[in-house]
This record gives C-alpha cells, sequence and structure tokens, in this order.
C-alpha cells in the first residue's frame, strides 16, 4: 500500500506541477498509477504535512514580537524580510512555500472529490466513504479558508460582494482558469464546505490531524467569528465543546523543559502547524515586552509560554505543537474563548465569565491544594468583553490568530495600528491599510491574469 501510495502522490505532484501545454506532451508511464479505490483516497487524505501545514504569513506580519535590526538584516529568506516589513509587493519569492500549501491542498481535495464521483457507495463501503467526502471538503474549507486570511481583506458583510476574494477551484482541469470570487462568494463556499462536511464525518477522529465533526464544528465557530456573525459562532463553538471541552491543567506540565506542552495533547480538536522559519524562532523572535507584562506571577503561562533571554528578552515556547513549529490549529481553549466573547457580545456577560474563569482556573497556579486563581465578578458586558479580547491576546499567542483578530476586529471600529521600528525607524500599519490584504505572488498573476490586490 505504501507503495501504491507514493505512485499515486508522484502522479499527482507531476500534474500539479505542469502548464497546461507541457502536460499534453507528458508521456503514459506504466509505473505510475492514479486513485483507484477508496484505500488510494484515503491514502491521499493522510498524506503526511500536505493538510496541517498552513502560511505563516499572518504570524509574521502580526504584533506579538519583533527582531533586531542585525538579525533582520542577517535572514536568509528575504520573503520573511519583506513581510515583516510590511512591504507593499515582492512578498512571496519563488522558494516561498505559502501560496503552495493552500493551493496544493485544494488540488488533491479536488482530485478526490472527482475520483469518488466514479466509485460506489454502498453499505459496505458508505462509512469510509463518507469519510473522505468529509475529509476533503473541510480540507478545502480550511485551505481556502486560511488563504483568505492572508491574501483578502477581512470580512466586511457591508461590503463583501464588491471586494476580492480567493479563486473557488472545483476542479483538476487545468484548462479552465482560476478567476477570483468576490469576498462573500469565498466565505459561502467556505461555509457551504464545512456544513456538508460535518454530515459525513465521525464525531471524533482516530487522530487529531484528521478531520472530524468537532474540528469542522471549531472552524465554523472561528470563521463565522471572523465574519462577525456571533450568533452562529458562538452555535458552533457550543456544538464543539458538547463533543470536547477537556482544559490541559497547566500544573501537570513541566516548565523546566524547552517545549514544555506536548504535541496532540488534550485540548488539540485539530493539529496545524506554521514554519517558524527564521524569524520567529526562540532566539530570534524576541516576544513584544506588553505581552510579557500582561501576565501576573501566578499565572502558569507566564513561565510556560516564555524563555528568558540573556539580554532580558523573551522568546516564546509556549507552541502546542510540541517543536519548534507554531501551533495554528483547533483548540478548546479556543472554544471557550469564542463562547465567552460572543455571550459578552450579545449581553450575556455571566455566561461569558463562566467560561472565562474555567479557563483561567486551569491557567493559574495550584499551591498546596489551593488555586491562586481569583474568580472574576461580573460587573458589565463591555468589561467582560475588554476582558475576554484581552484573555485571547495572552492565551492564543503566536497560532496566526492575533492578525486575524486585529483584521475582524478593526472592521468592528477598534482601530488598532500596527508598529515596528527598523534602523530607527518607525513604520505603521493602520487600520483599513490595504496591506492586511498581502499581495498575491507576482508569479501567480502573471500565470493567471487575475487581478493583484490594491496596494
Amino acid at each position: 500500500m505504501k507503495r501504491n501510495t507514493t505512485q499515486v502522490l508522484t502522479t499527482l505532484v507531476m500534474l500539479a506541477c505542469c502548464s497546461c501545454g507541457d502536460f499534453l506532451d507528458v508521456k503514459p508511464d506504466a509505473r505510475l498509477t492514479i486513485p483507484s479505490s477508496l484505500d488510494d483516497l484515503q491514502a491521499l487524505m493522510d498524506y503526511g504535512g500536505l493538510f496541517t501545514t498552513i502560511p505563516n504569513a499572518g504570524a509574521i506580519s502580526g504584533e506579538e514580537f519583533y527582531v533586531t535590526d542585525q538579525d533582520l538584516s542577517s535572514l536568509t529568506s528575504e520573503w520573511h524580510r519583506r513581510i515583516y516589513m510590511w512591504e507593499k509587493e515582492g512578498l512571496f519569492s519563488n522558494e516561498s512555500i505559502d501560496w503552495n500549501v493552500v493551493s496544493q491542498a485544494v488540488y488533491y481535495c479536488n482530485t478526490v472529490l472527482e475520483h469518488l464521483e466514479g466509485m460506489t457507495r454502498d453499505n459496505r463501503t458508505a462509512t469510509k466513504f463518507d469519510n473522505i467526502k468529509g475529509s476533503a471538503k473541510y480540507y478545502r474549507a480550511a485551505a481556502l479558508f486560511h488563504a483568505s486570511l492572508i491574501w483578502a481583506p477581512a470580512y466586511d458583510e457591508l461590503k463583501a460582494q464588491g471586494l476580492l476574494g480567493m479563486p473557488l477551484r472545483t476542479t483538476t482541469d487545468f484548462n479552465i482558469p482560476s478567476v477570483r470570487a468576490n469576498l462573500y462568494d469565498t466565505f459561502q463556499f467556505i461555509i457551504g464546505d464545512l456544513k456538508e462536511s460535518i454530515g459525513l464525518l465521525p464525531e471524533t477522529a482516530t487522530h487529531v490531524v484528521r478531520a472530524s465533526k468537532s474540528s469542522a464544528y471549531a472552524l465554523l465557530a472561528r470563521v463565522y467569528l471572523y465574519m462577525g456573525n456571533y450568533e452562529d459562532a458562538m452555535l458552533y463553538a457550543d456544538l464543539c465543546l458538547a463533543i470536547k471541552d477537556v482544559l490541559l491543567d497547566y500544573n501537570t506540565l513541566d516548565g523546566t523543559v524547552q517545549y514544555p506542552i506536548p504535541a496532540y495533547n488534550e485540548e488539540v480538536i485539530f493539529h496545524y502547524e506554521m514554519d517558524a522559519g527564521q524569524i520567529m524562532n526562540l532566539s530570534r523572535g524576541k516576544v513584544n515586552q506588553d505581552l510579557v507584562e500582561l501576565f501576573d506571577d501566578a499565572d502558569l503561562r507566564k513561565q510556560l509560554f516564555f524563555q528568558a533571554n540573556p539580554d532580558g528578552t523573551y522568546g516564546f515556547r509556549g507552541r502546542y505543537s510540541g517543536w519548534v513549529a507554531l501551533f495554528g490549529g483547533l483548540a478548546t481553549d479556543e472554544m471557550y474563548l469564542i463562547r465567552a466573547e460572543c455571550n459578552a457580545r450579545q449581553g450575556n456577560w455571566y455566561e461569558a465569565l463562566t467560561d472565562l474563569n474555567t479557563l483561567l482556573t486551569a491557567r493559574y497556579e495550584v499551591r498546596e491544594g489551593v488555586s491562586l486563581y481569583n474568580p472574576i465578578v461580573p460587573t458589565s458586558a463591555d468589561e467582560t468583553l475588554h476582558l475576554v479580547l484581552t484573555e485571547r491576546r495572552k492565551e492564543l499567542m503566536f497560532r496566526g490568530l492575533r492578525w486575524y483578530d486585529v483584521k475582524r476586529l478593526n472592521i468592528g471600529g477598534a482601530e488598532i495600528s500596527l508598529t515596528r521600528v527598523i534602523n530607527g525607524d518607525t513604520r505603521i500599519l493602520p487600520p483599513h491599510d490595504p496591506r492586511y490584504a498581502l499581495p498575491l505572488p507576482e508569479d501567480i498573476i502573471a500565470l493567471s491574469g487575475m487581478p493583484q490586490n490594491p496596494r
């Protein structure tokens, strides 16, 4: 089976890399196969790294870390330097993998869905058939959503039909050109795929690198929160937590190791990773001091998240990936925070604080059997919302979600500006700047003729 899977992947990679003209010149090779069974298609859905890797451009663009001028100049990845500096163009070189990460995932999903159309679904194969189809729908939606956070503007309900979204490819036919849909249609497509996947996937997966109902619920909660649809975001966060609501007790973690939070821990619903690259590794990427100062001494995240550097700065080590890569996945802590935010925004501040207190109880030190956490006392919806948003910044650091939050909160009137100091020059990314939608790779624009994002 391993040999056949390798052959299938080799064929698809060859097809994906060919232009239309080159494809017509490819000679058949009897040693290569195309997917011919459900097992082949399942192998494609399990292809390691393809569906669990997401772009890191949003994390690099965000405000959670900085690099010194010396470290910035020493980067060998020019595109990371340009992304960090919020340059207007030339951000994605041919060596950059971000566009390939999402486009290949969509291509593989379309391959699987096309081949499923020619296969029989009966009582014997129904479970496997549905799981494969549901996985392809989920992975395609996830790839498009993660791409939209990088290459599309923030979702504004009043303007979405007039804003550029993503190309919505549903075929592997290279003769059909890619066309950018508007932002409204992009998100309707994402939501449609995710909702369809719910009826096909199992409630929980055998491993958190496989899709499930719970991961589809969690991603829908994230999507709806980004869109400002708080009622549906809360609904899907609630459905997800009804399946899995466990929180990791940080008192059980070993703060003496380099990466104290294990991969695939009990909070993880679906495991995504982002490449930390040179720019966000422990030694170069320095956590902004204002973030460090948000944590009090009894908060175990202060010692588990940060690694002190000799110069008094801090690197971030609280990665749910368990190693150097950054975790960008779905986890129960985020679901509690989504539900809390949505409740606060709808005036249900007592319910919001119940979720917030539940989360923070698992984060504070227990000394001699007594928790050092003092539960927050309800005051008002506005104050509760402020507390929830502050906890999002603290709890979800370095998951790529601050870029997501700045974009959506500015649509809601937060007017957040980002600031960097580079070689003594203060650079500001003001609210609603066109650079919040990063430019598509120039080679993709040249090949497809799609419109580039305004600069």
